[in-house]
């Protein structure tokens, strides 16, 4: 039925133009993830772990850290 619509209304075009669009838009999201720097995808891997403050323990910090890991 939906073969019949699209063939008497001749809306094939549309999708080949959507076909084409998609193709297109994968191979730019393909190519921006193998072309990434390492550095950018180091820093995505650790943004959920992340709340804004730096999670690398400094001298400062060290302590408080041990603090609340201690019941």
């Amino acid at each position: 039925m939906h073969r019949d619509v699209i063939s008497y209304a001749d809306l094939t075009q549309y999708a080949e133009i959507g076909l084409i669009i998609f193709v297109a838009v994968f191979i730019m999201i393909l190519l921006r993830a193998f072309f990434m720097k390492k550095e950018r995808v180091e820093h995505m891997e650790n943004l959920p772990l992340e709340d804004g403050q730096n999670t690398e323990p400094t001298v400062s910090n060290r302590d408080e850290m041990e603090q609340e890991a201690t019941p």
